[in-house]
C-alpha cells in the first residue's frame, strides 16, 4: 500500500471524512466553528443547502429546543437594528424559547460555521406569520434572506398555505425593496 501511495491517500480519505461529518453535525446542531482556512464541500443532495457564491455555502438549519441559542445574538442585533429596541441576552432567550415552546418553526443561516441570518415563523390557526427575518450587515445582497424566506414559504406549502403573511412598516424601506425582489 504505501508503496503506491495508498496509505497517504487513505489517511487524507480519513481525515477529510471526518472533518465533513464533524462540519455537518455542527451545522444540524446549531454549533459555531473554525476550519483554520480549509474549505469544507459538503455533500449537496440536502435541499436546504444553497450555493451563493463559488465559496460561500449557505446552509439552512432548524432551530428548536436544543438549539435556539444559535439566533440569540442575531435576534438582539434585529432588534436594535429594525426596533431601535436593546435587550439583554437573557430576555432574548426568554423570547426565542416562547417561540420554541410554541414550536414556531425557526431557521437559522449559517456559512462556514458562522450563523449570519435568522427567519421567525408563527403558526396562527391556518396561516403561517413571518413574525421576523434577519441577516448580518456584512452577509447581506448574498441571497441569503432570500433562502430563508424560500424556507418558509415551504413551511407554508407544507401545511397547505398558499400564502406567508408578514407586516412590515411604510417606513422599512429596505424591507419594502427585498420582498418586491422576491
Amino acid at each position: 500500500c504505501e508503496r503506491f501511495g495508498l496509505l497517504q491517500a487513505w489517511y487524507r480519505y480519513r481525515d477529510e471524512t471526518y472533518e465533513s461529518l464533524a462540519v455537518g453535525w455542527c451545522e444540524d446542531n446549531g454549533l459555531e466553528y473554525e476550519l483554520d482556512g480549509k474549505e469544507i464541500v459538503l455533500p449537496q443532495e440536502d435541499e436546504d443547502f444553497i450555493i451563493t457564491e463559488e465559496k460561500d455555502k449557505v446552509k439552512i438549519v432548524t432551530v428548536n429546543e436544543k438549539n435556539t441559542f444559535t439566533i440569540v445574538s442575531l435576534y438582539i442585533q434585529y432588534l436594535q437594528e429594525t426596533e431601535g429596541i436593546t435587550i439583554d441576552e437573557t430576555e432574548a432567550r426568554r423570547i426565542i424559547d416562547s417561540y420554541a415552546e410554541k414550536r414556531c418553526p425557526m431557521f437559522a443561516a449559517s456559512i462556514a460555521g458562522r450563523f449570519v441570518g435568522f427567519a421567525i415563523c408563527e403558526n396562527d390557526k391556518e396561516e403561517l406569520w413571518l413574525k421576523a427575518i434577519y441577516v448580518r450587515n456584512d452577509y447581506r445582497r448574498r441571497k441569503i434572506a432570500s433562502a430563508l424566506l424560500a424556507k418558509c414559504d415551504s413551511i407554508a406549502s407544507e401545511n397547505g398555505n398558499d400564502t406567508l403573511i408578514l407586516n412590515v412598516r411604510p417606513d422599512n424601506d429596505m424591507a419594502i425593496r427585498f420582498l418586491k425582489t422576491n
